[in-house]
């Protein structure tokens, strides 16, 4: 507490330098590409975020698809849509093949952004030539389990900062406790 009430001017610095660094680092490309790339790869927060990125990204394209704009500008603003540098990287590999004549399921496969299940129904679309409609249904999908994901998230994060408020009261206690012992053994003398 003297430190704080000293030196308060500091810890106020380093706060603000840690913000203006996070800021910055995450205005280098190549630092946010490892970002985006980290946080589709997380154990329990990637597959959420991979569901949000789905949904957003079939919603788009069936929207474009549907206007009557080409497929490989399509998949280019749709993955450009989902602000992820990782995706945008992976997804100019999958113009460049379309626009040589490869089928969109299958690039999409071989970026392994987004799960099987998405991937076969681009290929039923393709060969049935409803992909607009198929995105469409797959997109309400998609929205309503990445809605349902963050709901067990939460509830899943409920517990644990119920424990973290826990040990923060325990270590409050405890650090009043001896005082208040040490007051009153001074009070009896």
């Amino acid at each position: 507490s003297d430190s704080l009430i000293n030196y308060w001017y500091i810890y106020i610095g380093v706060v603000i330098l840690i913000i203006f660094g996070c800021w910055y680092a995450f205005r280098v490309p190549s630092v946010r590409f490892k970002w985006d790339q980290m946080i589709i790869k997380m154990p329990v927060v990637g597959p959420l975020v991979v569901k949000v990125y789905t949904g957003k990204f079939a919603r788009t394209m069936c929207s474009l698809y549907s206007s009557g704009i080409p497929m490989v500008e399509c998949i280019r603003r749709s993955a450009d849509m989902l602000g992820n540098k990782y995706i945008t990287f992976k997804f100019n590999t999958v113009v460049e093949e379309v626009k040589q004549g490869e089928s969109l399921s299958s690039s999409v496969t071989r970026t392994e952004i987004f799960d099987t299940m998405f991937c076969s129904i681009i290929y039923v679309g393709e060969e049935s030539g409803s992909l607009d409609t198929i995105l469409d249904n797959s997109s309400d999908y998609y929205e309503e389990e990445s809605d349902a994901a963050v709901g067990r998230l939460v509830a899943l994060l409920e517990p644990l900062m119920i424990i973290i408020m826990g040990v923060a009261v325990g270590l409050l206690v405890a650090s009043v406790l001896p005082a208040l012992y040490g007051s009153m053994g001074q009070i009896t003398d």
